[in-house]
């Protein structure tokens, strides 16, 4: 699934992006997006973001990920 909107309707990766930009202005940032509108994804999205980043040469990925399930 591509999802062609860029827009951060949740505004957390716009923050997480802002404090990198912050700490490191030289570092190249590229978005890639696995909520849309709730904090609510499946495994299979994240895992092929994770893959994507690996094979376009990213050196680092930022995952800010959390969960209310305590399993």
């Amino acid at each position: 699934f591509v999802d062609e909107n860029w827009n951060d309707l949740l505004g957390h990766g716009t923050w997480v992006a802002a404090t990198i930009r912050h700490y490191a202005p030289q570092a190249e940032l590229y978005a890639v997006k696995v909520f849309s509108r709730e904090l609510r994804t499946q495994a299979e999205t994240l895992a092929r973001a994770i893959r994507w980043a690996a094979r376009s040469g990213m050196d680092l990925a930022c995952l800010a990920l959390g969960t209310s399930n305590p399993a």
